[in-house]
């Protein structure tokens, strides 16, 4: 048998071992709910830095505009379309542009009393009217599988890789001005008539969030 103190000493040393052990995961259970808070606390910042953006767009714009928020996806056409959480009551329209403060997303394709469904660029069936901002070089922007491109381009024209892409409102149909995105590369069609334009959007359409609906 051990000696009672060298017995008492050893069960002190397995309390005291088991009250850090404790301790250390009550500290690794508040770190960890303070990691979370700090990212929650980032995301609001980050959130509220897009909002305000948003806003400065909106006081920017001279038209009428109705902020919105993404709430969904079409599981079928999951990078060609998105919900949005306002619709008829609150005045979104077919055909309105969508925006973000970077950049044009899509059009307002369906709407229902309290949501709509947008159509985005990179949809094969979006057309949208264009002009290179120096170039003032005419054309459609139109969807692909995997980029958006210009088309109907001069054959004759001497596009500036880089340059900007906005709406032209050509038709009267969709205002002029927003920006889409930038020319990357130019290329001839298969027939040789015209030229058309690779287009990087300056909008991710994967990170969609807060928009805005433009009539």
């Amino acid at each position: 048998m051990l000696p009672i103190k060298g017995g008492k000493a050893i069960s002190e040393f397995f309390h005291s071992h088991n009250g850090y052990i404790r301790e250390n995961f009550m500290l690794k259970e508040e770190v960890a709910a303070l990691s979370l808070e700090i990212e929650r606390m980032e995301e609001t910042i980050d959130e509220n830095k897009r909002l305000k953006k948003i806003i400065d767009l909106k006081e920017q714009l001279s038209y009428k505009v109705v902020g919105s928020k993404v709430i969904g996806r079409v599981p079928q056409t999951w990078n060609n379309l998105v919900i949005i959480d306002k619709g008829e009551k609150q005045g979104i329209k077919r055909k309105s542009l969508v925006t973000t403060e970077k950049g044009l997303i899509g059009t307002v394709i369906d709407v229902f009393p309290t949501t709509s469904k947008v159509m985005l660029v990179s949809d094969p069936s979006s057309k949208i009217g264009v002009v290179l901002e120096k170039t003032r070089q005419n054309g459609v922007l139109v969807g692909a599988t995997t980029e958006c491109k210009v088309i109907y381009l001069s054959i004759d024209s001497d596009i500036i890789y880089g340059e900007k892409v906005f709406t032209s409102g050509l038709g009267g149909i969709f205002p002029e001005g927003i920006l889409v995105g930038t020319i990357k590369q130019v290329k001839k069609d298969p027939v040789g008539l015209f030229k058309y334009a690779i287009v990087e959007l300056e909008q991710d359409l994967n990170t969609l969030e807060v928009v805005l609906c433009i009539e």
